[in-house]
């Protein structure tokens, strides 16, 4: 889907957490604090969270506090600054809870991101991508760049928990190789 089907325009859609927003620092360090998980960041998202019960993973994405203790990066900024002036347009396409809009959109307010009304709280990537007429997508998670895929350029940011795929999907390692791509 290399080429865009609506002509030149560029419109981004970025995942948040783990491409943005670097949540699973923020869930690790809880367990290193709180729970006193004494493990490496590898050993955490390799070994230890994938065991974990499905009722204990919808807990930890529920916790309200591990979506605000991160400042974006001077990278992310730049990225996002970039985007805002070289795109036609920049949505945020999150999988959180609705319960998380309201924590969503004050740090997006208090880290001053671009397009910040741009904010659409989905676990239907794809079809906000058809319907916001995104060329170019970007996630972490493997199931939603799959699904993005038959609808627009999706591409896989390399993450340790997407490993298994980053050699059948599209796979950026960080947001300047995505920007060099899309905007080449």
């Amino acid at each position: 889907m290399e080429n865009s089907t609506n002509g030149n325009k560029v419109i981004l859609g970025l995942d948040l957490d783990g491409v943005l927003y670097d949540w699973h620092d923020a869930c690790y360090v809880y367990h290193q604090y709180e729970l006193d998980y004494g493990g490496t960041y590898r050993q955490f998202w390799t070994e230890y969270f994938p065991s974990l019960t499905q009722e204990r993973r919808n807990y930890l994405v529920s916790i309200d506090t591990l979506y605000d203790t991160k400042v974006p990066t001077q990278s992310v900024m730049d990225f996002l600054e970039f985007c805002e002036r070289s795109s036609d347009a920049v949505y945020y396409l999150t999988s959180r809870s609705k319960d998380l809009e309201r924590i969503t959109r004050r740090y997006l307010s208090r880290n001053n991101f671009p397009s910040q009304d741009n904010l659409v709280m989905t676990t239907d990537k794809a079809s906000a991508c058809r319907l916001f007429g995104v060329t170019h997508f970007l996630d972490d998670f493997t199931q939603q760049v799959e699904s993005v895929s038959k609808v627009t350029n999706a591409y896989l940011m390399a993450k340790l928990w997407n490993k298994d795929a980053q050699h059948r999907l599209p796979t950026v390692h960080t947001l300047e190789e995505f920007r060099n791509v899309v905007f080449a």
